[in-house]
């Protein structure tokens, strides 16, 4: 025990470490090895919680206006992740973008019964074609916490009136994974999944002039090139 007592303790000038130093650095190590694992942990959830679907067979025809819906989800955020996702939104020169106010406006003067925002295709359908659109934007936002931090999930789907077809659906999550508010996990979330809605827009759009075009010159008339209509 003397022996002990006498290798743990640290005299000055010693260059030895004693059997506390060798206690500290293999905790420090241990501390080290966890927090690894929590970030390999984080990075899949993420990944788990992360996808994006295109139909890239569907051609879309006389599309001028798309409406966005208030989002469904965790309350209190379903508004500020319906805003912040319109106000993401690129192909404002290609579409006539209906912000979400105006559908929600629109939905208590037709009287439609919604419940947190939750409202049927059928009736969607209905509100969209009142507004003369022919795509409508449909998102959900769900919130998450984990001990301290927060995260927040959102899912946006692109849906051609005329059809009923779900054309494009995005799930991201914030990726923040750290003290965070919420408001900023769901503005980042919205964010991560407007950036696969654009690019899906904006390729949309293309078709778009593409099919008017061909459509405008008639049988035995080739349409503009693809960069023409870009």
């Amino acid at each position: 025990m003397l022996n002990l007592l006498r290798y743990c303790r640290v005299k000055k000038g010693q260059t030895k470490p004693g059997l506390n130093n060798l206690m500290l650095k293999s905790i420090k190590k241990i501390f080290c090895l966890v927090a690894i694992s929590l970030s390999v942990l984080i990075v899949i959830s993420c990944a788990n919680n992360s996808f994006v679907k295109k139909d890239s067979s569907f051609t879309p025809e006389g599309w001028r206006k798309i409406v966005i819906f208030p989002f469904t989800g965790s309350r209190g955020f379903t508004y500020l992740a319906a805003e912040a996702f319109a106000f993401h939104i690129k192909a404002r020169e290609q579409f006539e973008i209906v912000p979400p106010e105006t559908a929600y406006a629109l939905i208590e003067k037709m009287k439609i019964p919604v419940v947190d925002n939750l409202i049927s295709i059928e009736y969607a359908k209905k509100v969209s074609e009142q507004l003369d659109a022919q795509v409508m934007i449909m998102g959900n936002i769900e919130t998450i916490k984990e001990g301290k931090s927060f995260d927040a999930i959102a899912t946006v789907r692109v849906i051609d009136i005329k059809t009923g077809r779900t054309v494009a659906e995005s799930q991201r999550p914030s990726g923040l994974k750290v003290k965070n508010s919420e408001e900023q996990c769901v503005i980042i979330s919205v964010g991560n999944a407007s950036v696969d809605i654009n690019e899906f827009l904006v390729e949309a759009a293309v078709k778009n002039v593409i099919t008017k075009e061909k459509k405008t010159a008639g049988p035995g008339k080739k349409s503009p090139n693809k960069e023409k209509a870009r």
